[in-house]
C-alpha cells in the first residue's frame, strides 16, 4: 500500500491549499462586494454566499486540473461533471454550516469562514479520489 507522501498526495494537498486560500480570497471578496455594495443582496446574504461559492468553484476547476492534479484539458466535460457535483454537495454542506452559523448568532464573515473549513476535506477527498483518480 502506498503511502500518503509517497503517491505525491501531501504535494497535492499542499497545492490543493493554495488554491482553496485563492478561491477563498475570491469567495470571500465577491460576497463581500456583493453584500456589502450591491442593495439586492444584502438582504439576500445565503444567496450572496452561492453566487461568491459558485465563482470560486469555477476557479478551483481550472486551477486544480492545471496545477494541483497536473491534467489538460481533454476528458475536460467529464472531469468537470464530476468536480461539479462534488462542489454541489459541498456547495449545500457549506450553505447549511453557513445558515447554522447566523442561526447561532455568529456574525457572517465568521459564518462564511467556518463553512469554507468545513469542506475542504470532503472537497480534497473525493476531487482526488474521484473526479481526477490520483
Amino acid at each position: 500500500m502506498t503511502s500518503f507522501s509517497e503517491n505525491g498526495a501531501v504535494r497535492q494537498f499542499v497545492r490543493f491549499g493554495v488554491v482553496g486560500a485563492i478561491n477563498t480570497v475570491l469567495d470571500l471578496g465577491v460576497y463581500v462586494a456583493l453584500t456589502r455594495h450591491v442593495v439586492f443582496w444584502a438582504d439576500h446574504r445565503v444567496g450572496a454566499a452561492t453566487v461568491s461559492f459558485t465563482a470560486a468553484v469555477i476557479s478551483s476547476f481550472i486551477l486544480n486540473t492545471r496545477w494541483t492534479f497536473r491534467r489538460d484539458f481533454r476528458g475536460w466535460p467529464e472531469r468537470g461533471v464530476k468536480f461539479f457535483l462534488v462542489a454541489v454537495v459541498g456547495l449545500a454542506i457549506n450553505a447549511f454550516v453557513f445558515h447554522l452559523g447566523l442561526t447561532a448568532g455568529f456574525h457572517d464573515i465568521i459564518a462564511k469562514i467556518i463553512a469554507t473549513i468545513v469542506v475542504i476535506a470532503w472537497n480534497f477527498t473525493l476531487q482526488r479520489q474521484w473526479t481526477f483518480r490520483v
